[in-house]
């Protein structure tokens, strides 16, 4: 096998997380579909990592390495303007046997640039997401488009789409204290629920248990529509849940991981 090595430097990532060595194979032999492969990482340098992915021909394949990159983040990371990209004939461990293809950091001509860039992509994938949640609903994606468009810091967008999502009611904050009458309304409002034709029965919420226990029991009721509770941005004692459908689950949560929002079914919680 020839190989693909990926070169980056941890202290330049926006945010420098562990994971990133990890998703990036991860990433790539998804995007690939497995044409090119994950096979190992090491430290290069003190801060310095290189992730090594094997393929059939390196010559052939590193572009779509580069497209990828082009395309997403990675845990909010935008690496196309940091990585380096180097191949080789060789099934190789030593990078300075690889010959470099990419450098991120020649593409872009400053770093004003290359934040415009991670900000324009951050928005896109934001949108993208929404629009899963939302069923492409134009006015949710109008409104959020025109608070996010142009903001920096990622966290401050994320905040943005909670308060529309919220407005438009396709999710509901739920606090552990919340009383069941309350719960069973706040289901009920869902949009989700409305458009699945979702049964929210109030009799099966045994008074006194916490919602995370109410919510198990509406997993059990939409068993059989394909249909489950899903949930994101979980901090303190809160949750914000909305419906979604389990076949496509794994194309949600991997569209937020890329933003840094991690999206897990409730009854995980």
């Amino acid at each position: 096998m020839e190989t693909i090595f990926i070169l980056y430097d941890n202290e330049k990532l926006e945010n420098p997380d562990s994971d990133v060595i990890y998703e990036v194979p991860d990433r790539i032999e998804k995007y690939t579909d497995n044409e090119i492969y994950d096979n190992g990482f090491d430290y290069i340098s003190r801060s310095q990592i290189g992730i090594w992915l094997s393929t059939e021909s390196a010559e052939e394949n590193y572009g779509k390495v580069i497209t990828y990159l082009k395309d997403h983040l990675i845990h909010r990371n935008d690496m196309e303007g940091t990585v380096q990209i180097y191949i080789s004939e060789k099934d190789t461990y030593l990078p300075e046997e690889c010959r470099l293809v990419y450098d991120g950091e020649k593409v872009f001509a400053n770093d004003k640039i290359r934040l415009e860039k991670r900000v324009q992509k951050a928005t896109e994938i934001t949108l993208r997401l929404i629009g899963m949640i939302t069923q492409e609903n134009p006015a949710v994606l109008k409104e959020l488009e025109e608070k996010i468009s142009g903001l920096e810091d990622m966290d401050e967008q994320w905040q943005h789409c909670i308060d529309v999502m919220k407005k438009y009611h396709y999710v509901c904050q739920c606090d552990f204290g919340l009383e069941r009458a309350e719960f069973v309304k706040r289901m009920r409002e869902l949009e989700g629920v409305k458009a699945g034709n979702l049964p929210v029965n109030e009799a099966i919420f045994e008074e006194g248990k916490k919602i995370n226990a109410w919510c198990n029991k509406l997993d059990e009721q939409w068993e059989s529509t394909e249909f489950f509770l899903a949930a994101f941005s979980l901090e303190d004692n809160t949750i914000i849940a909305f419906p979604y459908r389990v076949a496509i689950m794994d194309d949600l949560v991997f569209t937020a991981r890329e933003i840094g929002v991690r999206i897990t079914y409730v009854a995980e919680i």
